[in-house]
């Protein structure tokens, strides 16, 4: 599986930096997407943490640190 809920997961790519990367910023975007009075509804929770949790084990420690200094950056707190 390549994608959830049309949202890639850019298995497809060898590099690793640029397959953490674009999954952060996957992420980061959702999460920007779904940011509503400071917080974010059930189900745009769910949809983050199911994306996540589609990340492979060894792989979500890069995706998660690059997600949070993102959002960081952008002045969210995460």
């Amino acid at each position: 599986m390549n994608a959830y809920k049309g949202f890639s997961l850019f298995n497809d790519i060898d590099d690793l930096e640029l397959r953490t990367h674009n999954r952060a910023r996957v992420l980061a975007n959702m999460y920007e997407d779904n940011h509503k009075d400071g917080k974010l509804s059930p189900a745009a929770t769910g949809t983050l943490l199911t994306y996540f949790q589609k990340v492979p084990d060894g792989e979500r420690g890069g995706v998660q640190q690059l997600f949070q200094k993102m959002m960081y950056e952008k002045g969210f707190k995460v």
